[in-house]
């Protein structure tokens, strides 16, 4: 399981952004970082800058200056400019991502609970082209380029992105120690899932994470299921674990 590239909607929001601004202000020597930042915001429907705004303050003001500085930099072409803001933004909100990667286990299971639900329905949207699926599980949507990108569901990968900052904030302020998933916490929720799965092979296909089995998305989504629905101390240790390396924080 890789990263899911949170830096990914960054990009694709600054992107949207300069393809509105662009033609509007076509003629004008400068873009207004004003606009550039309210155009970025009006293309993150779960809020995710909101966030990063208000918990992150000093960094996201550093994200504005730098996309201030791409969007007027001179030295960069018209028709490059798409891909500069795109690229920076993603590297800038993947590095803010590992910088604030020890907080995560920190938070509530609450919490850590519904950023997995959120990655949850992202992976369900991709359900439907079992490969796509497969590679963005295998190897994350950093894999992906610009054009390819904008083929996922934007809105359900905001609100992933914008549930793990919530989930670094939360786990920042709270500092809550769960534990370290055993073994034998692993034997105990793979035998519930097990006793309930409606395909038995699913756990060894989901435990091999081998993205050239089609039925690997399938029964990706299947665990993950299952996993919302447990309670107890075991599961909310591999839920941790779990959900930490989907966002490659282990």
């Amino acid at each position: 399981m890789k990263n899911i590239a949170l830096g990914l909607i960054a990009g694709i929001a600054a992107f949207l952004a300069v393809q509105y601004l662009v033609p509007t202000l076509f003629g004008n020597d400068r873009i207004s970082v004003d606009d550039l930042v309210a155009e970025i915001k009006a293309n993150d429907p779960s809020g995710f800058y909101t966030t990063v705004e208000t918990h992150f303050p000093e960094d996201y003001a550093r994200f504005v200056a730098l996309m201030d500085e791409t969007a007027n930099n001179p030295n960069i072409p018209d028709d490059l400019l798409n891909q500069a803001l795109f690229g920076r933004s993603q590297a800038f909100m993947s590095d803010l991502r590992l910088a604030n990667a020890p907080y995560f286990a920190r938070a509530s299971i609450e919490q850590i609970e519904t950023t997995l639900s959120s990655y949850l329905a992202f992976v369900q949207s991709l359900s439907s082209d079992p490969r796509f699926c497969n590679r963005i599980l295998a190897f994350g949507t950093a894999s992906l380029g610009l054009e390819e990108s904008l083929k996922i569901d934007q809105a359900l990968l905001s609100d992933t992105a914008n549930q793990v900052f919530l989930t670094f904030a939360e786990g920042r302020a709270q500092m809550n120690d769960h534990g370290t998933a055993t073994s034998a916490d692993w034997d105990s929720v793979l035998a519930e899932w097990q006793a309930d799965v409606a395909q038995p092979n699913f756990p060894s296909i989901y435990m091999a994470q081998d993205p050239g089995n089609e039925a690997y998305c399938e029964a990706t989504i299947s665990f993950y299921e299952a996993l919302r629905d447990m309670d107890g101390e075991s599961r909310d240790r591999v839920l941790i674990e779990v959900t930490s390396k989907v966002i490659d924080i282990d």
